[in-house]
């Protein structure tokens, strides 16, 4: 498990400077892009290798029960199952309903099921993500975002277009 995780932030911190070193041989403008957000999503997964590998050697300095061990070994992997289904669960719902319908929807849900914040708290934080992709995203930067299969499909038999 211990090896798996350094292989990964490896891997992490391997493809994020290949896409830095290739962002590098753009023009000026269609490198700002990738560049920003591939920098900082860099240098933190350097950061995160660090502290994986020194938090790995503190632990094999300390001996810890076999029992509490498995525990926390099957209490993790059960996290990281339900991780796992919320991320497929989002791609899902990105291509049945699109980007707008999917940042309510999912960010509601989350908040409300797993986070387990109250109905106003969950409804907020969602309309306040929803406003924001709208405002920034759809109306001051005019992005088209992808609508999803669904609701084309309703746009079509509703509306005709």
């Amino acid at each position: 498990m211990k090896s798996f995780r350094h292989l990964f932030n490896l891997g992490v911190v391997f493809v994020m400077a290949l896409i830095v070193i290739t962002a590098l041989g753009y023009d000026r403008q269609t490198r700002l892009l990738p560049l920003i957000v591939s920098v900082p999503v860099l240098i933190l997964a350097i950061a995160q290798t660090i502290q994986d590998f020194r938090a790995s050697k503190e632990k094999t300095k300390k001996k810890k029960e076999e029992a509490g061990e498995e525990e926390e070994k099957k209490g993790l992997f059960a996290k990281e199952i339900i991780v796992s289904f919320w991320t497929v669960a989002m791609f899902i719902s990105l291509y049945l309903f699109g980007f707008i319908a999917t940042t309510f929807l999912y960010t509601f849900l989350w908040l409300k099921f797993h986070a387990r914040y109250s109905w106003l708290s969950s409804l907020s934080v969602s309309g306040g993500s929803l406003a924001f992709l709208y405002i920034v995203l759809i109306y001051a930067l005019n992005v088209q975002l992808y609508d999803g299969v669904v609701i084309i499909a309703l746009r079509k038999a509703i509306l005709g277009y």
